[in-house]
């Protein structure tokens, strides 16, 4: 099969051709970034320049893999405009060049959790209410119903993957990492910013890789259509700094301040009957293995 990733340099992006390339596929990677030494094509360009349609149609793929765009909730409060140009305007033209490509590709697409800001069902499921408390989580509600206007409008199949958190060795930015760095650094104190209450819902982002894979190969894509993309186990800030400080042997005393960052929902955890009704046989790493698995790298000097 053929796959074209758009932002194959980022951080989901990286993971998803790397899963492609290992189960045997053609991928071509889209990057505004130089590209590295890797084992697929890769062309130094934008989604949203006037060639990515003569790239996409080059590579004869049927899945379009849109990993590139914004992915800060914070920047988005202070960008809006460059948050919803780098999320809504780069979908519209991935969409539009897919819906002018004769072979039509099937287009996965990365969404969030952000969509349903602070949920009123734990564990959360595709069809509870959309309230969205973040720019960044607007826009990506604004891309799901996008891909959903451009099937309607033009036969453009699409499944947008709504992650939850994400935890891989490439990650240089998050939660996770945060805390990691702070381990590794041999400071006395890990500083958890909020109560160390909130929780979260953790993937490794080389399942997430997999989990794209896996749904090129089945038939779920026959209109718009939402998934949750997560582990389904919820995990609390303060348990996941105890998990840290074992993964880097660290005797850090944890700390927190009790000062939340806004557009930052208390509790995520995601209601996964629909993942495993596409895919039984798909099981994802604990948090502890894949902090395990980051950490390794992330001690790397």
């Amino acid at each position: 099969m053929n796959v074209l990733v758009t932002g194959c340099q980022g951080f989901v992006g990286h993971a998803a051709c790397a899963a492609f390339h290992v189960a045997g596929h053609q991928v071509t990677g889209v990057d505004l970034r130089p590209g590295q030494q890797e084992p697929w094509r890769t062309f130094q360009a934008r989604a949203d320049h006037a060639g990515f349609v003569d790239i996409l149609r080059a590579s004869n793929a049927s899945v379009l893999v849109h990993a590139a765009g914004t992915a800060s909730v914070a920047e988005s409060f202070q960008e809006p405009a460059k948050d919803f140009d780098g999320s809504v305007l780069l979908l519209r033209n991935v969409l539009e060049a897919a819906r002018r490509t004769a072979d039509r590709p099937v287009v996965l697409y990365i969404s969030s959790a952000a969509v349903y800001g602070q949920p009123e069902l734990i564990p959360t499921p595709e069809d509870a209410p959309k309230n969205p408390v973040s720019p960044y989580g607007h826009h990506k509600l604004m891309c799901e119903q996008l891909a959903q206007s451009y099937f309607l409008a033009g036969e453009v199949r699409s499944v947008g993957l709504r992650v939850f958190s994400l935890i891989g060795p490439r990650q240089r930015r998050l939660l996770p990492y945060e805390l990691a760095s702070q381990a590794l650094s041999g400071r006395a104190e890990l500083v958890i910013e909020g109560t160390g209450n909130e929780t979260r819902d953790y993937l490794d982002v080389e399942d997430l890789g997999r989990l794209l894979v896996a749904l090129s190969g089945i038939p779920v894509a026959n209109g718009a259509t939402v998934l949750n993309c997560a582990s389904g186990v919820e995990t609390s800030v303060g348990v996941l700094a105890n998990l840290v400080l074992r993964a880097t042997h660290s005797t850090s005393k944890v700390v927190t301040r009790n000062n939340p960052r806004p557009g930052n929902p208390s509790r995520w955890c995601a209601d996964v009957t629909r993942l495993r009704q596409w895919l039984p046989g798909f099981h994802a790493k604990s948090v502890a293995q894949a902090l395990e698995h980051a950490v390794s790298a992330w001690a790397k000097p």
